[in-house]
């Protein structure tokens, strides 16, 4: 029983699990892409020998899963530039990531054409509407007069980012949150890159939901009793309980993570006075370990994840 575990050095999430895996006895290999080291031969169909990292080594036959959590781009070796740079690292990353893909399409969790897929949010939303779950009126435009009439007509609405990851500017870390835009502050800036508006909802609470394997485990948050506009900007400021799921979300959200081909993901809902449940994005690599009372569920329902046999696929 062997699990890769494959994200960037740096990743308190992965060590949570890496825990639980050491815990119960498997073996585990944490590397980032670049620091993986392969021998592999094909022996009828299948390649076999070792795939590893510095001093730890998995045999390719004894892996029942792949974590697939938040691996670095691989980068340009050292000592090399220009097209030679370019070119050995296209052999490095199309060689490693040509054996990782072999293994069965069953043991990652999950699939990284998938992972890679869903994290496009207009193509989840459009996913999670046909699902069925409840989506806020959106839109993505480069276009001011369009901008500015959704926000009008959808009011009030937030501005949301496709990404959201932490830009330095003016000698500072700044992480963009959901942000209330009127209509009249939007202008040609907009034409820099497309934006996300997006109708706010009227909530009681936000709801985050970890997805693993058909398991789901809802968590709300609040602070000094209130649903914050948006709970990520201030982790420590939040207090968090357990929530009870609606049937009817929870098959809605299975039946997205099928269509989308996820094994895993983090989804977040608001429910408004009325007791609807929105469905705002999916983030299939997204976060769950900080400090809330179902953290040590999810790591156990991830361990038991990726510690199942695979069907080969």
């Amino acid at each position: 029983m062997a699990v890769i575990v494959l994200t960037n050095r740096l990743d308190p999430t992965a060590d949570v699990v890496v825990d639980v895996l050491n815990r119960r006895g498997a073996e585990v290999l944490r590397a980032d892409l670049d620091d993986l080291e392969i021998a592999a031969e094909l022996v009828e169909g299948r390649w076999v020998g070792e795939i590893g990292a510095g001093h730890r080594s998995v045999s390719i036959s004894e892996v029942t899963g792949v974590y697939y959590r938040r691996p670095s781009r691989p980068g340009t070796p050292t000592g090399l530039d220009g097209d030679v740079a370019r070119w050995v690292a296209d052999e490095r990353r199309w060689g490693v990531r040509g054996v990782l893909v072999a293994l069965p399409r069953t043991a990652w969790l999950s699939w990284p054409p998938a992972i890679h897929a869903a994290e496009h949010k207009p193509y989840a939303l459009a996913a999670a509407a046909m699902a069925g779950l409840t989506v806020p009126r959106t839109i993505v435009t480069n276009l001011p007069a369009p901008a500015a009439d959704f926000a009008r007509r959808a009011s009030p609405v937030l501005y949301k980012a496709f990404r959201g990851g932490p830009v330095r500017h003016d000698n500072r870390t700044v992480i963009t949150y959901a942000t209330p835009v009127t209509a009249d502050q939007i202008d040609d800036s907009v034409r820099v890159a497309p934006v996300t508006l997006q109708q706010r909802i009227d909530k009681v609470r936000d709801v985050r939901i970890t997805y693993v394997d058909g398991r789901t485990f809802a968590v709300s948050p609040t602070r000094a009793g209130v649903a914050p506009l948006d709970w990520r900007d201030d982790h420590e400021a939040n207090t968090w309980a357990q929530v009870e799921l609606p049937d009817i979300v929870r098959d809605r959200l299975r039946c997205l993570c099928d269509e989308l081909g996820l094994r895993f993901c983090a989804a977040d809902f608001s429910v408004d006075h009325h007791g609807q449940w929105h469905h705002l994005d999916l983030n299939p690599v997204g976060q769950w370990a900080w400090c809330h009372p179902l953290r040590d569920s999810i790591a156990e329902a991830l361990a038991d994840a990726l510690t199942r046999k695979p069907f080969p696929s």
